[in-house]
């Protein structure tokens, strides 16, 4: 009965990390009752890194995991197995819950910032101490183009309520990646893969709560128009967060 979630691919493509509740039907919303599993690609070798982790992404050579824990984003290497401190959310430039890290190298951490005037998405330069915005509106679920300066998220505008926004960091111009037409445009949950070409998302045709509403899995090649989008799942359960 204890939960499964946020499978992510090593950049490698031979491991996926995830998280497993720590008591049984656990609600993706609670941030405090994960921990965090690695198995191989093929589904064994499974084993359990992190006691008390959410939303771990890769570090972009495969080495390690970044995640939230208390407010606090961590770093787990994979080789010594240890954990260290890369920011504290309460502390300058954040001041409030970082949700959603996501390495790009640089010093670079993309993340979604809440408990502040208003929810935002943007990047935090650990090198400057600077945390820059990247949205004007209420934001979240913010992650990187692979090997680019470039981050995409989830904008509360948009045809069904919501649409996945882009932005360089170098002029940070907030542009719309795409806003389906029809009635799967609640868009949420996107990912690029790792060769910048395809953008995988989940949208639900009503209803916005994770646990309950019914998404489906889309896929779209980058560029191209957007009616060539994809479903790729057609379940009455709840399809998310895909990689």
């Amino acid at each position: 009965p204890h939960v499964d979630f946020f499978a992510r691919f090593s950049p490698d493509g031979k491991s996926i990390s995830f998280l497993r509740s720590q008591e049984p039907w656990v609600s993706f919303r609670d941030e405090s009752a994960w921990d965090l599993y690695l198995i191989n690609a093929d589904g064994g070798g499974e084993r359990r890194l992190v006691t008390g982790a959410y939303h771990p992404t890769w570090l972009p050579n495969g080495s390690g995991l970044v995640y939230v824990f208390e407010n606090r984003i961590y770093q787990f290497d994979l080789v010594s197995g240890q954990t260290e401190v890369l920011h504290d959310g309460r502390d300058a430039p954040t001041e409030g819950r970082v949700h959603e890290p996501e390495l790009l190298g640089e010093g670079l951490i993309a993340l979604t910032l809440r408990d502040v005037r208003q929810e935002t998405v943007g990047v935090l330069d650990q090198q400057a101490g600077v945390f820059h915005p990247l949205s004007s509106q209420r934001a979240c679920q913010i992650t990187w183009f692979p090997g680019l300066r470039r981050a995409v998220w989830i904008d509360p505008r948009g045809n069904g309520g919501t649409q996945v926004m882009m932005a360089d960091l170098d002029d940070a111009i907030e542009r719309t990646l795409i806003d389906l037409p029809g009635p799967y445009s609640h868009e949420y949950f996107p990912r690029i893969t790792a060769n910048g070409e395809w953008l995988i998302w989940g949208a639900a045709a009503e209803g916005h709560e994770h646990d309950r509403a019914d998404y489906e899995i889309f896929a779209w090649h980058i560029g191209t128009p957007w009616s060539n989008a994809i479903r790729l799942t057609y379940s009455p359960a709840n399809d998310q967060w895909p990689d």
